[in-house]
């Protein structure tokens, strides 16, 4: 039994362990399968308990704690992922799924299945995110126009979206509602 304390000592900042993908760990020389498994173990430890406080006291995407948690979910990932959150009328989370997966440098959205899955779970309002396997981490023509589509269907239909997010790397781009339009002008 590895211990945390041991492992934060050996490799570094807690935070740079609840990142590592399996690739990376592989990338120390003298990593052993019993230190493997017990960051893999923390990371999934530290997701849930992220999830429980998503359930308990609501999500802000501005928050390290978020940002934390969609890094953990999505960063290691070859192919491009589409997750989305469903919340409830008062911004806690009811559920989060990856909704589609995609190949390495494409995702589609289908805002009939998301807008599905949300009545089905009773959401009053969703966070969609996806992530750039590449690390490129400006919108595609493509990013802009799904999000701009899926803003629109969701008001439409009494749904709030807060935000459409990429992943990249280390850094989130927030593509929200009242900056859509700015950024269809670009392309």
């Amino acid at each position: 039994m590895v211990d945390k304390s041991s492992l934060v000592q050996k490799y570094g900042h807690l935070s740079h362990l609840l990142r590592m993908s399996f690739k990376q760990m592989k990338r120390y020389k003298n990593i052993t399968d019993d230190e493997i498994f017990e960051i893999m173990k923390l990371q999934n430890d530290v997701r849930e308990s992220y999830r429980r406080s998503f359930k308990e006291e609501g999500i802000n995407i501005y928050s390290e704690r978020f940002q934390n948690y969609c890094f953990i979910r999505l960063q290691k990932l070859k192919n491009e992922v589409l997750l989305a959150f469903f919340l409830d009328e008062q911004e806690m989370l009811i559920s989060d799924e990856i909704v589609h997966i995609g190949v390495r440098l494409k995702v589609a959205l289908d805002a009939g299945d998301i807008l599905c899955r949300a009545r089905y779970y009773g959401a009053k309002s969703l966070i969609v995110m996806h992530n750039h396997p590449g690390g490129g981490e400006f919108p595609s023509r493509a990013d802009v126009r799904v999000s701009q589509n899926l803003f629109s269907i969701c008001e439409g239909v009494g749904i709030k979206c807060h935000a459409s997010l990429i992943v990249a790397g280390e850094k989130m781009l927030n593509i929200c509602p009242k900056d859509v339009e700015n950024l269809t002008k670009l392309f």
